[in-house]
């Protein structure tokens, strides 16, 4: 009976690549779990940071928005500012001031012909001895209009400046100015046989005067900063007689124009809060449609801190006992938990408690400066608060289990090193018994074939 041989072609009994393949298959099921895990983690600690960082935009709009000085400041406009400008400090009071400039202050000016009439400003001029406010200036016929304006000029503590000027086509003169203006800042001199002193007052010396709701001030300068608490006034055109076309009314209002945007820009910064924490907590069957972090207590419990101190109120310090609700202030919550602004109703609560709180200094859910909505996000997003440590937490996690794929992913290398030896010795083994196999079914056929030739 002939045997049937298979021919040695020395190839592989086993394929030992598949099947270490197969086997790794499932020894890497738990690296894969754990990868992830570990992506898991990574997208929740980004999202953590994310939130963190709203959170501290909220706490930096309420910080803001509780600096007392942005709202206390007041604002001033005037009908004329032309004739009358003014600034004001918090101390102003809100309301109009009608303001009346009877005239200007001016410096004096005195204009000096020469005794000789010059041509022009570098003219040689008559000799003498010219003075001014006590000083003695000596000319020759060396000296020019403009050489001695450069003396005068050059003179310090004289309060007195020179100027050359052109009086008509064939004359120049002298344009002295005082460096101060009011009735009392005058000037004396004499020409000295140069000068014909003086040939006219350009310009008396004079105050500034106005009447402000009816009461009369008097000051040297166009600056009256001490006639009306808070309010600074400058006279900004040259007045000399009364009319009532040099009339001007003053308003001064308070700062909500700052108020109202600081509020906006907090409602905005709560709103991308709220939004952030809805889409990171969503619920869902679906757990391809759930939030990364709804599970995560730390958020829940975080956000309804953020909602109970919002919704207890707005105070000042507890010296001042001013005390009022969002809601009562134009600033609602709607039903999907933000915030929207009414923006007449927030301009009258501006105008009335609330403005008095922001120009007190707010505190939002307390009147306390350490236990409020401020204080509470600072403590939260610390490294050892309630969202910090959350995420400090997972990064601690993330730590232990990159460590974990680390000693795995070693470990499954040692085991496929000693899957491909196994088989690769049983791979050996078994070619070898299959090539002793097809050697004697050679020696077989062939002794098979010489007994049935005999």
């Amino acid at each position: 009976m002939a045997v049937t041989s298979t021919t040695a072609t020395g190839a592989s009994v086993l394929n030992v690549a598949s099947i270490v393949g197969a086997l790794m298959t499932t020894e890497q099921k738990p690296l894969t779990k754990l990868d992830a895990r570990i992506s898991t983690t990574n997208v929740q600690i980004s999202m953590l940071g994310n939130f963190k960082s709203k959170a501290t935009a909220l706490q930096s709009a309420i910080t803001a928005l509780a600096s007392s000085t942005s709202f206390s400041s007041r604002s001033v406009s005037s009908t004329s500012s032309g004739l009358v400008s003014a600034t004001a400090t918090s101390s102003a009071a809100a309301g109009d001031v009608d303001v009346v400039v009877t005239q200007s202050a001016a410096a004096q000016q005195t204009l000096l012909r020469p005794a000789s009439t010059v041509a022009s400003a570098t003219a040689a001029l008559t000799d003498g001895t010219l003075t001014v406010a006590g000083t003695s200036f000596t000319t020759t016929s060396d000296s020019t209009l403009t050489t001695l304006a450069a003396s005068i000029n050059g003179t310090a503590g004289l309060g007195v400046s020179a100027s050359v000027v052109q009086v008509d086509n064939s004359s120049w003169a002298l344009l002295l100015t005082g460096a101060s203006t009011g009735a009392s800042n005058t000037f004396t001199g004499s020409g000295g046989g140069a000068f014909t002193w003086p040939a006219s007052n350009a310009q008396t010396a004079r105050d500034a005067m106005i009447t402000a709701n009816g009461v009369s001030y008097t000051r040297s300068t166009n600056t009256f900063s001490d006639v009306l608490p808070g309010l600074s006034l400058t006279i900004n055109q040259a007045v000399t007689t009364s009319s009532s076309a040099n009339t001007a009314r003053l308003t001064v209002a308070s700062g909500s124009g700052n108020a109202s945007a600081a509020v906006q820009t907090m409602v905005t910064a709560y709103n991308d809060l709220v939004t952030n924490y809805q889409m990171l907590t969503r619920s869902s069957t679906d757990k391809a449609s759930r939030g990364p972090l709804n599970s995560d207590a730390s958020l829940h419990n975080f956000m309804a801190r953020v909602r109970s101190y919002f919704q207890v109120g707005v105070f000042d310090a507890a010296s001042h006992g001013n005390t009022t609700t969002w809601s009562a202030s134009g600033v609602t919550v709607q039903t999907d938990g933000t915030l929207a602004v009414d923006s007449t109703a927030l301009t009258t609560a501006l105008s009335g408690t609330l403005g008095t709180i922001l120009s007190n200094g707010m505190y939002l859910g307390a009147a306390s400066s350490t236990d409020n909505l401020r204080t509470f996000i600072a403590d939260a997003v610390a490294s050892d608060g309630l969202v910090g440590s959350d995420q400090a937490g997972r990064q601690t996690e993330l730590t232990s289990m990159k460590s974990q794929r680390s000693t795995l992913v070693d470990r499954l290398a040692a085991t496929e090193a000693r899957y491909k030896r196994t088989y690769s010795l049983l791979d050996a083994r078994l070619t070898a018994m299959q090539q002793t196999s097809t050697s004697l079914a050679s020696a077989l056929d062939a002794l098979s074939a010489s007994t049935n030739g005999k």
